[in-house]
């Protein structure tokens, strides 16, 4: 991967993980993701230039999101936010806990983050 890559870098459960946000489709897009016993879910808006994650947990209940580049969803019919907040829907209201992640390039992420995986490689 090329240094200068954007990459939404997380950190969660002492791992970390780079996802190549050039490899993300247009749209709204959604990746679920686990580190260790926590799922989180990725989510990317390329029009906007905006990516984040969250933990994908409400109560003891792992959620797993989809989308169809424009709306996020998830198994309870219950329609998400960008910013991972539940709007409409059973889940309505909820706010999703952010995981902590940063948007960077490659190479800064690397150099902080040596022993960090590449989403999908």
């Amino acid at each position: 991967m090329a240094v200068s890559e954007k990459v939404l870098g997380v950190t969660c459960e002492g791992k970390f993980r780079a996802y190549q946000l050039s490899e993300m489709p247009g749209g709204v897009s959604v990746i679920n993701d686990t580190f260790g016993e926590v799922p989180v879910v990725i989510i990317v808006d390329q029009a906007n230039n905006y990516a984040a994650a969250f933990e994908a947990m409400v109560g003891d209940q792992s959620l797993m999101f989809s989308t169809d580049g424009q709306k996020i969803m998830d198994a309870t019919e219950t329609v998400w936010s960008t910013k991972g907040e539940g709007l409409e829907g059973p889940l309505a209201g909820i706010q999703l806990k952010p995981a902590a992640y940063f948007t960077t390039e490659w190479g800064n992420w690397s150099s902080l983050h040596p022993d960090t995986s590449i989403y999908g490689h």
